[in-house]
């Protein structure tokens, strides 16, 4: 049963955050909420500004379901009657007011945040599955869930959610007596003012690559939002707080002038770090390597593929070995990790070839799976990936020839066009295809035939590799989402190959 929170309006909302006096502090809040199907009596609602609608437009509805305060940044209207709060910045003024009403939540777990374009997924799990070992209660907030002590696993809706859905899942994680939190911390959130009141114990950075250049704009504005990360590590107000950076990336000398007061724990593979790894060695069973963490050597069986992973665990690593957990559980829970879903994750199947499913969706994700793919394939490797439509434009051409190089077949096809014409997709990394001289593919729009073709060319010794969806159990066509699994689909199709 979830905890019931109240307080007055007049605590939760700080006077320099609001134009104009407060009329009645006094008046009892039970719940918050910015969606006005969410409201019910006591509720106070942010009418929040949005890319897509206004929230101020459904203020009126918000009131009449029970609502008895609204805050929002245009003037009250004459005819709502209710306490109304002007604000010049709703989206601050909800995680403030969130953070008070929930009792600051991060404040008494242990957080650790990452971010990065590829691998913060992975992290998570890494970090759960270690946590796990040490015998402590570790939550999980990213892509695929949100889950933990005192929460029912839910899909994720945003890999980081808004900062009230946030702190409320705080708040139920730590009344459930959860010890650390992995989180997901996407740009989107730091630029969008999501983790502003979140205490960080930890933060990583895995690395920067080209990614959402459709909301950013700019690769520069792209890793200024992932930086805010290690700023607010910097203003956390836990006394003991530490930096874990890929030093293989070369953005993270651009990192080091953030972070302050903080110890700084470098990973990566060139073997001049705090944690590192030698004597790789990787099959498509997983990989063997020495895991050098600080003075001390182990030997790691993964079964996760591809030098990737192998970053990805030393992040864990290096995060577990700052927090104080032993060597033994960092290891095991390394090596316990199965799979993570949509990430590399093999289709099993009696078939002689293998068939991996990967969430890879960027130019600088899917070169790096393909490469890995490449290096282990006996026989040949077929491709089946698309594009997002409505996002980033530029990675569509380099995806195309990533996707043409590295593999013998590549079959293009639809993502999540969402509202975005299919064939202009796939015109758009056809053309990166064409630049680069490759004739080795086919367009196939509909993605189910997409794969089962894929499958159907298979022979012995063959990778195939449906890339781009992942996890996802949709697909988003002409703005409706439709049931799709890229693996069930795969499954089904190796049945009757």
């Amino acid at each position: 049963m979830k905890k019931i929170f109240s307080t007055s309006l007049g605590t939760l909302i700080k006077p320099a955050l609001i134009i104009g006096k407060l009329k009645n502090p006094k008046q009892i809040i039970t719940s918050l909420t910015h969606d006005s199907r969410k409201v019910r009596t006591g509720s106070l609602f942010f009418a929040l500004p949005g890319s897509q609608t206004d929230g101020f437009l459904y203020a009126r509805q918000a009131v009449e379901k029970g609502a008895v305060a609204v805050i929002s940044e245009k003037p009250q209207p004459s005819d709502i009657k209710t306490n109304w709060i002007q604000t010049p910045n709703a989206v601050k003024a909800m995680g403030i007011a969130s953070n008070i009403f929930f009792k600051d939540p991060s404040s008494a777990m242990r957080i650790i945040g990452v971010t990065g374009t590829n691998g913060k997924t992975t992290v998570t799990y890494f970090l759960e599955s270690i946590l796990k070992e040490a015998k402590k209660r570790p939550g999980v907030i990213g892509t695929i869930s949100y889950r933990g002590p005192g929460l029912s696993p839910s899909k994720a809706v945003n890999t980081t959610p808004s900062s009230l859905e946030l702190l409320e899942i705080l708040a139920h994680l730590r009344d459930s007596k959860a010890s650390d939190i992995a989180m997901e911390v996407s740009s989107h959130a730091l630029a969008l003012q999501r983790v502003e009141e979140i205490n960080f114990d930890t933060a990583i950075f895995t690395n920067l690559k080209r990614d959402h250049l459709d909301f950013h704009k700019t690769i520069e504005a792209y890793f200024k939002a992932k930086s805010h990360l290690f700023e607010l590590l910097s203003q956390s107000r836990k006394p003991v707080k530490t930096a874990v950076i890929n030093t293989d990336d070369p953005r993270a000398k651009k990192l080091r002038p953030l972070i302050r007061h903080c110890r700084v724990i470098s990973y990566g593979l060139k073997g001049s770090e705090d944690v590192s790894a030698e004597d790789i060695r990787s099959s498509l069973d997983g990989s063997r390597f020495i895991l050098k963490l600080g003075e001390k050597k182990f030997p790691v069986s993964l079964k996760l593929l591809g030098e990737h992973n192998i970053l990805n665990a030393l992040a864990a690593s290096g995060a577990a070995h700052a927090m104080g957990i032993k060597e033994k559980s960092i290891i095991a829970g390394l090596e316990n990790l199965k799979c993570v879903p949509g990430r590399l994750e093999e289709i099993s199947s009696s078939k002689p070839f293998k068939v991996f499913i990967d969430f890879a969706h960027t130019d600088s994700a899917l070169k790096a799976v393909l490469s890995q793919l490449r290096a282990l394939t006996q026989g040949r490797l077929i491709t089946v990936f698309g594009c997002g439509g409505d996002r980033d434009k530029t990675k569509r051409a380099p995806m195309g020839e990533i996707a043409a190089k590295l593999s013998d077949w590549a079959i293009l096809t639809n993502d999540n066009p969402r509202r975005e014409n299919p064939l202009t997709i796939l015109a758009d990394i056809e053309a990166g295809i064409k630049k680069a001289g490759q004739k080795n593919y086919r367009m196939i729009p509909d993605r189910a035939k997409a794969i089962e073709t894929a499958i159907s060319l298979a022979r012995a010794q063959d990778i195939v590799l449906i890339a781009g969806k992942g996890h996802e159990a949709y697909q988003i066509l002409n703005g409706k989402t439709i049931p799709f699994n890229d693996k069930e689909i795969a499954k089904r199709a190796l049945r009757q190959s």
